[in-house]
């Protein structure tokens, strides 16, 4: 257990605060980030390796490829950006956690947007929705 002790002094009422920032930590830890980054960063390389691939299919069934490619490619920038920045602000909690939070929202944000609001606005120009739902239902065959 590691204690972190910041001190200020308020020149009004002459009173001097303390503020205590306690962590836990092993001499195995920079290691063990290491390996769960090395292999998050693997599992999201290996994705957008596949997002790649993916917009350029022409399949009427998969229409949303590139959207799906897109959301891939800006969770991928976000996540770069939050690892960044969580890592270097690890001192500071507050601002750790409001880089971590913004960086959620934002990536949930943009992730939903990219899905529904396409299709919101093919059912805003058509509003049976002849053309934004497909007639194709999949089917599960058993053998």
């Amino acid at each position: 257990m590691m204690a972190k002790v910041y001190f200020t002094f308020s020149q009004e009422a002459n009173i001097l605060y303390h503020y205590f920032f306690y962590t836990c930590s092993s001499p195995c830890r920079d290691i063990a980030l290491g390996i769960l980054y090395g292999y998050k960063a693997a599992l999201q390389v290996g994705a957008l390796v596949l997002a790649f691939q993916i917009r350029k299919v022409k399949i009427k069934g998969l229409n949303d490829a590139k959207y799906v490619a897109v959301a891939i490619y800006i969770t991928s920038v976000i996540l770069s950006c939050v690892i960044v920045s969580t890592y270097s602000l690890r001192d500071y909690v507050n601002t750790y956690a409001m880089v971590l939070g913004v960086g959620f929202v934002i990536g949930t944000t943009m992730v939903l947007a990219l899905v529904f609001v396409p299709r919101m606005i093919a059912l805003k120009k058509d509003p049976l929705g002849k053309k934004v739902f497909s007639k194709h239902r999949s089917r599960i065959t058993r053998e």
